[in-house]
């Protein structure tokens, strides 16, 4: 795997920040540094740069088993409020940023196969991503998928082969276990390969407020819906 990946832990615009000992740990940080180049030798350095790597890979991934365990068990704990309020409120990350979370977790734990669940696990968390958010929204791997996902060497190459599956590229056959569609009234239907039909929810296409109009073509255009 490169190192060269920048979205090793999730974070965003709207997570809060957390109090850490930051002024003592980047002391020490500093005073390794100096170490370093006094002595005129960079391992230390070089070993703490390999440290800080693995530690975030691993907290990101460590983050996730909580986060998912968490919320499986959380009618245990007797607390009356909903869980990604709850955990946005004591540890500050968003609810868009803790769900992401939850779904490589559920990805890795209920989809990978077991055999190739140690190396993906080892992948940088922002790897992780663009897979489970695949495998979210009704997307069926086959075996070769997830060995493909195994041997990827950086995120580019995991960004590829999702766009492969996702778009029938390649050899690839377009391969979901669900397709959407909007009706002339709005509604939209989710269909999988049995072709049952489930109600998803509507949208007014009956608005004829230019903002809605836009908002509406948006939400079909990003979300793949085929229009009736």
């Amino acid at each position: 795997m490169s190192n060269n990946d920048n979205d090793i832990i999730l974070t965003g615009d709207l997570d809060q920040s957390i109090d850490v000992l930051q002024e003592d740990f980047m002391k020490q940080v500093n005073d390794t540094i100096q170490e370093s180049i006094e002595s005129k030798d960079p391992a230390k350095s070089i070993h703490l740069c390999k440290f800080l790597i693995g530690a975030a890979q691993l907290s990101g991934l460590a983050l996730a088993k909580v986060l998912y365990e968490l919320q499986r068990n959380w009618w245990k704990f007797d607390i009356d409020e909903e869980f990604t309020d709850y955990i946005f409120k004591e540890v500050g990350k968003h609810k868009h940023t803790i769900e992401r979370y939850l779904k490589i977790a559920d990805m890795l734990y209920n989809y990978a196969p077991k055999e190739v669940r140690p190396v993906l696990e080892k992948l940088p968390i922002g790897s992780l991503v663009p897979i489970a958010s695949t495998v979210s929204q009704g997307y069926q791997l086959e075996p070769e998928d997830w060995t493909e996902f195994a041997e990827a060497e950086n995120t580019t190459d995991v960004r590829r082969i999702v766009r492969e599956i996702r778009f029938g590229q390649g050899d690839r056959s377009r391969k979901s276990l669900l397709s959407l569609w909007m009706d002339r009234n709005g509604s939209i239907w989710a269909f999988n390969n049995d072709q049952e039909r489930f109600f998803v929810g509507s949208l007014d296409v009956r608005e004829d407020n230019e903002y809605v109009v836009k908002a509406i073509e948006r939400i079909v255009a990003n979300s793949g819906i085929l229009k009736q």
